[in-house]
C-alpha cells in the first residue's frame, strides 16, 4: 500500500477531524475502574455489546473491592455475551484483586503501571490514560491498525509500529481526536468489507480509493455507493491477493498438500477394491473418512481457538507426512490389508479435523476482510487446479512407479507444505486475549456449549447447515460407491476414476472463477438455490451411462461432462456456504462454528455410506445413484418454489 505524503497527511488528518468533530468513547462508565474493566471487555468485541452487559456488572461490583470480591465464575454469568467471557472474567478478577493489594482499589495513571495489570495491555493502558487521565494518547487495535494503514497515513506491518508511526505523523496535541476519528470513521464509512468509498471524507487522498477531485459527486450523479464499491472490489480483487505474499504460500501449500490428496486417494480406492472387489468395502473406507468429523471436529474448534493457527496447519500437514510413511513402511514390508487401510484413513482425517477449522480461521489474517471473498476463490480455485493436475498424475503414478513410489511422493507433498506455512508471518491483534494458557475439560465443553449457542441464533447458519446435511447424503454414493460407479456403471477400471478426478477438477476450477461474478448478481441465498438445482440434475445425470456403456468412447465422454458439471455446481454451493458463515460470525467464534457446522453437515454423511454399505450387497449401484439424485432434485425444487429466502 502506497503512503501519503506530508500534505496529504495534513490534509486527511484535518478532513477526519472536521468530519468527526465531538465523537469520543462509546463506552459506558462511571468511573476510572469500570473504564479500565469496560476497555479489557471489548477486546474482539463490539463497544455495543460491552455497553449491553456492563450494566448489571457495574451493579453488581462499582469499584475494584466489589470486584475483587468476586471469583471469576460470579463474573462470567454478567459477560457471558461477549466473546472470550471465560478468559475476561478470570482478568477482571485479577485485575481488580492486583488493584486492591497494590494500588489501594485505585487506578494508576502511568502507562508502565497500568500494563502490569492483568488483562491490559497497550491499547487499554493508551485508552484509559486517554480518557481517564485526559492525556494526548493513540491507542490501535484492529480497526486503527486496518483503516491507517490502509488509507495509507502510515505503512507499518503491526499495531505496535502503527501506533508509533501514528505519533509521528500526527500532531500531539491530536493524538486522542484522531483515535476516536479513525474509529468512528471505520465504523460508519470504511468498513472491512465493503468500505462505502462514495461517501468518504478522504476522496482524493486514499490510497486505496485515490479518486480524483470531485469523484464523489460524479459517482452520486451516475450511481450508487454500493455500486461503485463493486466495481472497484472487483477490478482490484485478484490483483491484490496476489500481492500477498503471506497469502500466497497459504495458497501454495494447500496446491501441494492437494496433490497429495489426489495421489493417496486414488492409490488407496483402486487397491482396495482390487484386494476385495467389492463395494461394501469401498463404503466402509469412507465411513472412516468421515467419522472423525463427526466425533472429534466439534472439539477440534474450541481446542485450536486459543492456539497459534499457524502452527497448527504446520503440525497437521507434517503428521499427515508421517502417516504416508507408516503406510509405505508396511507396504514395502508386505503387511498391506485392508483394515490397514481403514486404520490410515481414520488417522489421516483425525489430523484434517484440526486443520480444517485453523486454515478458515487464519485467512481473514492475511488478507483484508473485503477481498475475503477474491482470497478464497483464488484458493479454491488454485487447490483445484492443483486436485485437477493430481487426478491426472495419480493413475500414471500408480502405473509407471507403483504404490510404493506414489506414496513416497505423497509424504514429500505433505512434508514440503508443512515446511512453507513455518515460514508465514501474520498480523494478530496484539491486545487479543492470552490464547496459550491450559484449561480444564470442563472449560473446552463450556466454549463448545457456547459455540453452540451462538450458532443457533443465527437462523440462516442453522437452515444451512440442515441442507448440508441432507446434499451430503444424496451425494454419499459419488464418494463412497465412485470405484463400483467405474467397474459396474461405466464399464470401465482405474482410468475412469482418473479422468473423473481430473474433470471434477476442472468444473470446479470454472466454478471458483465464476462465483465472484456470480456474487455481484445474486446473493447468497439465489447462489445456493440456482447453483443448486444443477448440482442435483448432474446427479441424476451420471448414472445414465448404465444404458449405453458398451460404447466406450461414448460413455467416457458423458462421464466426463457430467462429472465436470458436478465439481462446477458443488464448488460454487460450497463457496457460497462457508463464506455466508464467514460473513456471519464474529471472529472471536469463527473456528468453531465452522468446527460445529462442518461436523454436523459431516454426520450424516457416515451413516449414508454405513446404509449404503448395506444397500450394496443387494441393490445395484446404478439404482442407488439414480434414487438420490431424484431425492435432491426434488428438495432442490421444493426450496427454489416454496422458500425463496430460506437462508435469512
Amino acid at each position: 500500500m502506497k503512503k501519503m505524503n506530508r500534505a496529504e497527511r495534513a490534509e486527511a488528518i484535518s478532513a477526519l477531524l472536521r468530519e468527526y468533530p465531538d465523537d469520543g468513547c462509546a463506552l459506558e462508565y462511571g468511573n476510572m475502574f469500570q473504564l479500565v474493566a469496560a476497555v479489557m471487555l471489548s477486546a474482539q468485541t463490539t463497544d455495543v455489546s460491552v455497553n449491553k452487559a456492563t450494566p448489571a456488572l457495574f451493579a453488581r461490583a462499582a469499584d475494584a473491592f466489589a470486584m475483587a470480591a468476586m471469583s471469576p465464575e460470579e463474573i462470567e454469568p454478567y459477560i457471558r455475551s461477549i466473546g472470550l467471557y471465560r478468559a475476561k472474567a478470570k482478568n477482571l478478577s485479577a485485575m481488580a484483586k492486583k488493584l486492591v493489594s497494590d494500588y489501594g482499589g485505585e487506578v494508576p495513571g502511568s502507562f508502565g503501571e497500568l500494563v502490569k495489570l492483568p488483562g491490559v495491555g497497550r491499547k487499554t493502558a493508551n485508552v484509559v490514560l486517554a480518557e481517564g487521565f485526559g492525556e494526548q494518547r493513540i491507542a490501535v487495535d484492529t480497526h486503527v491498525f486496518r483503516l491507517a494503514n490502509r488509507t495509507g497515513l502510515v505503512n507499518a506491518p503491526d499495531e505496535l509500529k502503527t501506533e508509533l508511526a501514528l505519533m509521528k505523523a500526527i500532531p500531539e496535541e491530536n493524538w486522542t481526536r484522531m483515535h476516536h476519528a479513525l474509529i468512528w470513521h471505520g465504523r460508519r464509512v470504511c468498513h472491512a468489507r465493503n468500505p462505502e468509498c462514495g461517501r468518504c471524507c478522504l476522496e482524493g487522498i486514499c490510497k486505496h480509493n485515490p479518486w480524483p477531485t470531485g469523484g464523489r459527486q460524479a459517482m452520486e450523479e451516475n450511481k450508487a455507493p454500493e455500486q461503485q464499491s463493486a466495481q472497484q472490489a472487483k477490478k482490484a480483487g485478484y490483483r491484490y491477493v496476489v500481492r500477498q505474499p503471506q497469502f500466497m504460500k497459504y495458497v501454495v501449500a494447500n496446491v501441494l498438500s492437494r496433490v497429495g490428496d489426489c495421489i493417496d486417494g486414488i492409490a488407496y480406492m483402486w487397491t482396495i477394491y482390487q484386494m476385495t472387489g467389492s463395494a461394501s468395502w469401498s463404503a466402509l473406507v469412507f465411513v472412516c473418512n468421515l467419522l472423525p468429523n463427526v466425533i472429534i471436529q466439534p472439539f477440534s474448534g474450541v481446542i485450536i481457538e486459543r492456539m497459534n493457527k499457524r502452527s497448527v496447519i504446520t503440525l497437521t500437514h507434517i503428521l499427515r507426512a508421517g502417516i504416508v510413511g507408516i503406510m509405505l513402511a508396511f507396504y514395502l514390508g508386505g503387511h498391506a490389508a485392508p483394515w490397514l487401510f481403514l486404520a490410515m484413513t481414520f488417522a489421516t482425517t483425525v489430523v484434517e479435523t484440526f486443520n480444517l477449522p485453523a486454515s478458515t480461521a487464519i485467512v481473514p489474517k492475511l488478507v483484508d476482510m473485503e477481498y475475503y471473498e477474491y482470497a478464497v476463490a483464488f484458493d479454491q480455485g488454485a487447490k483445484n487446479a492443483a486436485q485437477l493436475a493430481g487426478a491426472g498424475l495419480a493413475g500414471l503414478i500408480v502405473a509407471v512407479i507403483g504404490s510404493a513410489g506414489a506414496l513416497m511422493i505423497d509424504a514429500g507433498m505433505f512434508l514440503a507444505a508443512g515446511l512453507i506455512l513455518m515460514t508465514i508471518r501474520m498480523k494478530d491483534n496484539a491486545e487479543a486475549v492470552d490464547k496459550r494458557h491450559s484449561r480444564r475439560p470442563a472449560e473446552y465443553l463450556e466454549e463448545l456449549k457456547e459455540g453452540f449457542r451462538y450458532i443457533i441464533g443465527k437462523p440462516g447458519i442453522v437452515k444451512l447447515c440442515v441442507l448440508f446435511i441432507i446434499t451430503n447424503i444424496f451425494t454419499t454414493p459419488m464418494n463412497a460407491l465412485q470405484t463400483p460407479l467405474a467397474a459396474e456403471v461405466y464399464a470401465m477400471g482405474a482410468e475412469f476414476l482418473s479422468l473423473i478426478g481430473i474433470t471434477i477438477s476442472a468444473g470446479a476450477v470454472l466454478g471458483s472463477a465464476v462465483y465472484p461474478k456470480l456474487n455481484e448478481k445474486l446473493s447468497l441465498n439465489g447462489i445456493v438455490r440456482y447453483m443448486g438445482i444443477g448440482f442435483a440434475a448432474i446427479m441424476v445425470l451420471i448414472p445414465l451411462a448404465k444404458l449405453f456403456n458398451t460404447y466406450k468412447l461414448l460413455a467416457a465422454v458423458y462421464g466426463g461432462a457430467v462429472t465436470f458439471g458436478l465439481g462446477f455446481f458443488s464448488s460454487i454451493v460450497i463457496t457460497a456456504g462457508n463464506v455466508q458463515i464467514v460473513k456471519s460470525c464474529e471472529e472471536q467464534y469463527l473456528s468453531r462454528s465452522m468446527s460445529l457446522f462442518h461436523s454436523a453437515t459431516a454426520f450424516s454423511a457416515p451413516i449414508a455410506a454405513l446404509v449404503i454399505s448395506g444397500l450394496a450387497t443387494s441393490v445395484s449401484t446404478f439404482a442407488i445413484f439414480l434414487v438420490c439424485g431424484i431425492a435432491m432434485s426434488l428438495m432442490y425444487l421444493f426450496i427454489l418454489i416454496r422458500n425463496p429466502d430460506f437462508m435469512r
